[in-house]
């Protein structure tokens, strides 16, 4: 996707995007090239990238308006001949102290980049690096098996790993974070009248519904015998409790065997304090005490309450 909007936008002759570590070949490549110029030989395209990249190590933003007179390039000028490139421009993508990838700008003819059109491909190539830990993330969640495979539901084993790498997501994209922790009843009293495979059959449903009707990038959790939590991401404490009420009503058709009652519905929930100035560990572990202790004081207050904690611990009830 990057490689494709933004070279349409900035109407290179090719754009490519790649994911390599400095020394080794690239591990990913993809190109986007205009209409009427064709796909690059992956020879070529691999083999301009790992020189674009070295030199991005050594010097950060690369721009060379002229191919042909540019001693830097004169290694892979034959490459650049076979691609039809006379101008280039290279973005290192950079995650931490890490350089992980490129993004190599083609042009078939010269071109000088105006600084204010390099300062939004910067800004552009950092979302990159931001949406390919989000991937890979994901991915990992997958590759891990750590999602229960008839509720839908994450294991609680991955709670903290997620919830850190949400909250170092939310801090660089200055977007808010949200805890949802939803209890449906006691375990134990309903384990001893129902049944222990009663009660897993009624939270396999809980997290069917709950995993297809939450966003995308919302993760949610078996936390325990009858108690689902959710990260939500990019979500205030207003919207959050937007969320509750739609998951409350999801579960008004869910009952115990034999109950014409719905399950009871309890929750707490927490907006994290982000602050330029904390560590992500701090966040989480703050707002997750938080979360915990609005779903604790919630219970106190009986079934049907929705109890949101703020920061300095006022914490306001809403039937």
């Amino acid at each position: 996707m990057a490689a494709n909007e933004i070279g349409s936008q900035w109407k290179v002759t090719r754009c490519v995007a790649a994911m390599r570590r400095p020394g080794l070949p690239p591990t990913a490549l993809q190109e986007y090239h205009t209409d009427g110029t064709g796909s690059g030989e992956s020879a070529a395209l691999a083999s301009v990238v790992t020189a674009c990249q070295d030199l991005a190590v050594a010097r950060g933003t690369v721009s060379i308006p002229d191919t042909l007179g540019a001693a830097e390039v004169q290694p892979i000028r034959r490459a650049l001949a076979e691609l039809g490139v006379t101008s280039l421009l290279v973005l290192p993508l950079i995650d931490g102290e890490d350089h992980i990838g490129v993004l190599v700008f083609m042009q078939s003819s010269e071109r000088n980049w105006h600084p204010s059109e390099i300062v939004v491909l910067k800004t552009l190539a950092e979302q990159v690096v931001i949406a390919l830990n989000n991937a890979g993330l994901r991915r990992l969640v997958r590759n891990l098996s750590v999602t229960d495979e008839k509720s839908g539901l994450l294991k609680r084993a991955s709670y903290l790993d997620l919830a850190l790498a949400e909250a170092q997501r939310a801090a660089q994209q200055a977007t808010p974070l949200s805890i949802l922790l939803m209890h449906f009843g006691r375990g134990a009293a309903m384990i001893k009248e129902f049944g222990e495979p009663a009660l897993e059959a009624v939270m396999e449903q809980v997290g069917q519904l709950f995993t297809a009707n939450i966003r995308s990038n919302d993760l949610a959790f078996r936390y325990d015998t009858t108690t689902v939590a959710i990260i939500l991401g990019d979500t205030a404490e207003k919207e959050a409790l937007l969320a509750v009420e739609k998951l409350r009503k999801l579960m008004a058709d869910v009952r115990m065997p034999g109950k014409d009652q719905p399950l009871p519905f309890t929750a707490g929930l927490a907006e994290a304090l982000m602050r330029s100035a904390y560590d992500p560990v701090d966040i989480v572990t703050e707002v997750i005490n938080r979360g915990e202790q609005a779903l604790h004081d919630a219970l106190a207050q009986g079934a049907g309450t929705v109890l949101s904690l703020a920061p300095n611990m006022a914490a306001a009830a809403v039937a």
